[in-house]
């Protein structure tokens, strides 16, 4: 009796230690310590300063809405209602963007002016520059690029809003003259240019306060004053425009990565 009582102690000791070895070869090895491999760190947010006019205003307020959830592009909000480039004696944009830029450290600037720049222009002893002449085109051309260069020479991006169509026949004309202006000026100095026309027009190119979206409801996207939009008519804009803004963005931090 004693005899079995031995072998069986040590047949239990056996299969303990064989189970042991068993759980040793299913685990996984552990790394030495200070080896475990650090995790990248999350993306940094891409600031984002919209500026500009009312028209600006109106995208801040749709990309508001639209990136509500999105922790990967913060938007900051420094329009100004009722300025543009023609009349820097009433507001001047070089001064406060300069204490924006040095507040707000952003990666990009969304640029939309020309609500209010619709006007004559004077020069330093005060003379009238007349609206859409040679000279008028040629100095504010100047001050379109002047911006750009500010904020590209300090390597933040630059991305710049076109006008919409409008339903003032007079107006969209002068809303035309002022797009070949930004767009030209955007590609020569190193800016991204957004058209806003096509997206704002209907089929036929014109001026449409009502659209459809896609599932054929019927909204209204344009405000009463055939200029502005409705904030379903600025979630609709941007809803175009973010797609092509992420694609920038995301090509720009991969140069930058590869560069």
């Amino acid at each position: 009796m004693p005899v079995r009582e031995r072998r069986w102690g040590w047949e239990r000791g056996t299969r303990a230690w064989l189970a042991f070895l068993l759980l040793l070869a299913v685990l996984p090895a552990s790394a030495p310590a200070g080896a475990e491999e650090a995790k990248p760190p999350p993306p940094k947010p891409f600031t984002l300063v919209v500026i500009g006019d009312s028209l600006a205003d109106g995208l801040w307020g749709g990309l508001f809405r639209v990136l509500q959830r999105d922790t990967t592009l913060i938007v900051l909000r420094r329009a100004r209602n009722g300025t543009g480039l023609s009349r820097p004696d009433r507001f001047d944009w070089f001064k406060a963007l300069d204490r924006i830029l040095e507040e707000d450290t952003p990666d990009g600037v969304l640029i939309a002016f020309g609500l209010n720049d619709r006007q004559d222009m004077l020069d330093e002893p005060r003379r009238r520059i007349l609206l859409r002449s040679e000279e008028w085109t040629r100095v504010y051309s100047g001050r379109v690029a002047a911006l750009i260069r500010h904020l590209t020479g300090k390597g933040i991006a630059v991305y710049w809003a076109g006008l919409p169509v409008m339903r003032d026949e007079a107006v969209s004309d002068d809303m035309r003259h002022l797009n070949e202006i930004y767009r030209k000026t955007a590609e020569e100095n190193g800016a991204r240019f957004f058209p806003l026309w096509d997206v704002s027009a209907n089929a036929e190119g014109r001026f449409e306060s009502y659209f459809k979206d896609d599932e054929g409801m019927t909204h209204r996207y344009r405000a009463d004053d055939g200029i502005h939009f409705t904030s379903v008519g600025y979630d609709r804009l941007i809803k175009t425009l973010l797609p092509w803004l992420r694609s920038d963005i995301g090509n720009a931090a991969k140069r930058q990565t590869h560069g």
